[in-house]
Protein backbone atom coordinates (compact mmCIF):
# COMPACT_ATOMS: atom_id res chain seq x y z
CA UNK A 1 0.00 0.00 0.00
CA UNK A 2 2.86 2.53 0.87
CA UNK A 3 4.46 1.80 -2.49
CA UNK A 4 1.71 2.64 -4.26
CA UNK A 5 1.18 5.65 -2.42
CA UNK A 6 4.30 6.31 -3.58
CA UNK A 7 4.36 5.80 -6.78
CA UNK A 8 1.14 7.87 -7.53
CA UNK A 9 2.93 10.68 -5.45
CA UNK A 10 6.08 10.17 -8.09
CA UNK A 11 3.93 10.34 -10.60
CA UNK A 12 1.75 13.29 -9.67
CA UNK A 13 5.17 15.46 -9.02
CA UNK A 14 6.52 14.16 -12.55
CA UNK A 15 3.19 15.49 -14.46
CA UNK A 16 3.35 18.74 -12.31
CA UNK A 17 6.98 19.23 -13.25
CA UNK A 18 6.17 18.47 -16.76
CA UNK A 19 3.59 21.20 -17.51
CA UNK A 20 5.70 23.88 -15.47
CA UNK A 21 8.70 23.05 -17.66
CA UNK A 22 5.70 24.08 -20.47
CA UNK A 23 5.24 26.94 -18.91
CA UNK A 24 8.73 28.40 -18.43
CA UNK A 25 9.35 27.51 -22.36
CA UNK A 26 6.60 29.50 -23.17
CA UNK A 27 7.84 32.49 -20.47
CA UNK A 28 11.11 32.33 -22.32
CA UNK A 29 9.55 32.98 -25.30
CA UNK A 30 7.40 35.64 -24.80
CA UNK A 31 10.33 37.52 -23.11
CA UNK A 32 11.81 37.21 -26.00
CA UNK A 33 9.29 39.17 -27.69
CA UNK A 34 8.81 41.29 -25.31
CA UNK A 35 12.42 42.34 -25.78
CA UNK A 36 12.48 42.79 -29.31
CA UNK A 37 9.74 45.11 -29.01
CA UNK A 38 11.57 47.07 -26.79
CA UNK A 39 14.71 47.34 -29.42
CA UNK A 40 12.01 47.63 -32.18
CA UNK A 41 10.25 50.62 -30.95
CA UNK A 42 13.82 52.25 -29.31
CA UNK A 43 15.20 52.02 -33.19
CA UNK A 44 12.36 52.97 -34.83
CA UNK A 45 12.70 56.25 -32.57
CA UNK A 46 16.18 57.12 -32.99
CA UNK A 47 15.67 56.58 -37.05
CA UNK A 48 12.86 59.05 -36.89
CA UNK A 49 14.85 61.56 -34.91
CA UNK A 50 17.51 61.16 -37.53
CA UNK A 51 14.98 61.38 -40.03
CA UNK A 52 13.17 64.92 -38.30
CA UNK A 53 16.65 66.33 -37.88
CA UNK A 54 17.62 66.11 -41.44
CA UNK A 55 13.97 67.12 -42.59
CA UNK A 56 14.17 70.21 -40.38
CA UNK A 57 17.97 70.97 -41.43
CA UNK A 58 16.85 71.16 -45.36
CA UNK A 59 13.53 73.05 -44.78
CA UNK A 60 15.29 75.85 -42.49
CA UNK A 61 17.29 76.71 -45.87
CA UNK A 62 21.38 76.46 -46.65
CA UNK A 63 23.38 77.08 -44.17
CA UNK A 64 21.43 75.86 -41.25
CA UNK A 65 23.24 73.95 -38.69
CA UNK A 66 22.16 71.92 -36.21
CA UNK A 67 23.61 69.62 -33.02
CA UNK A 68 21.68 65.84 -32.42
CA UNK A 69 22.93 63.34 -30.35
CA UNK A 70 22.62 59.51 -30.93
CA UNK A 71 22.25 56.92 -27.95
CA UNK A 72 25.66 54.78 -27.10
CA UNK A 73 23.16 52.00 -26.66
CA UNK A 74 19.60 50.91 -27.22
CA UNK A 75 17.44 51.43 -24.21
CA UNK A 76 17.77 47.56 -23.39
CA UNK A 77 21.52 47.95 -23.35
CA UNK A 78 22.21 46.57 -26.95
CA UNK A 79 24.54 47.98 -28.83
CA UNK A 80 23.67 49.27 -32.41
CA UNK A 81 24.74 50.52 -35.43
CA UNK A 82 23.53 53.43 -37.99
CA UNK A 83 24.35 53.71 -41.37
CA UNK A 84 22.95 55.75 -44.57
CA UNK A 85 22.25 54.40 -48.15
CA UNK A 86 22.48 58.25 -49.99
CA UNK A 87 21.67 56.26 -52.70
CA UNK A 88 18.48 54.63 -51.50
CA UNK A 89 18.12 57.94 -49.09
CA UNK A 90 18.06 55.01 -46.03
CA UNK A 91 18.80 55.02 -42.63
CA UNK A 92 19.13 51.09 -41.24
CA UNK A 93 19.55 50.57 -37.83
CA UNK A 94 20.52 47.44 -36.74
CA UNK A 95 21.96 44.88 -33.55
CA UNK A 96 21.90 41.55 -33.10
CA UNK A 97 21.12 40.38 -36.60
CA UNK A 98 18.01 42.71 -36.55
CA UNK A 99 17.29 45.86 -38.99
CA UNK A 100 15.02 48.73 -38.61
CA UNK A 101 15.23 51.07 -41.66
CA UNK A 102 12.92 54.43 -42.42
CA UNK A 103 12.93 56.50 -45.44
CA UNK A 104 14.56 60.10 -45.45
CA UNK A 105 13.13 62.61 -47.15
CA UNK A 106 15.90 64.46 -48.30
CA UNK A 107 19.27 63.81 -49.16
CA UNK A 108 21.65 63.32 -46.68
CA UNK A 109 25.28 62.68 -46.98
CA UNK A 110 28.89 62.90 -45.08
CA UNK A 111 30.50 64.57 -47.87
CA UNK A 112 32.88 61.63 -48.98
CA UNK A 113 30.52 58.49 -49.01
CA UNK A 114 27.01 57.31 -50.77
CA UNK A 115 27.06 54.90 -47.96
CA UNK A 116 28.33 55.65 -44.42
CA UNK A 117 27.42 55.28 -40.49
CA UNK A 118 27.00 57.86 -38.36
CA UNK A 119 28.75 57.60 -34.76
CA UNK A 120 26.95 57.37 -31.18
CA UNK A 121 27.06 60.33 -29.48
CA UNK A 122 26.87 64.30 -30.70
CA UNK A 123 26.94 64.91 -34.04
CA UNK A 124 25.85 67.92 -36.19
CA UNK A 125 24.03 68.28 -39.33
CA UNK A 126 23.73 71.03 -41.77
CA UNK A 127 22.36 72.11 -44.95
CA UNK A 128 24.91 72.98 -47.62
CA UNK A 129 23.41 73.82 -50.76
CA UNK A 130 20.19 71.56 -51.01
CA UNK A 131 22.01 68.60 -49.28
CA UNK A 132 22.23 67.62 -45.50
CA UNK A 133 25.49 66.86 -44.11
CA UNK A 134 26.47 64.92 -41.03
CA UNK A 135 28.96 64.85 -39.39
CA UNK A 136 30.67 63.84 -36.20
Amino acid sequence: MKGQLGLETLITLSILAFFLLIILVFQAARTEDVDYANSYLEARKICFNLRNTADDVFSSGNGTRTNFTLPERLNNQKDYQITVDSSENIARLTWENKTYSCLILVNVTNKTHLYFEISKGENSAYNQEGSVVIEH
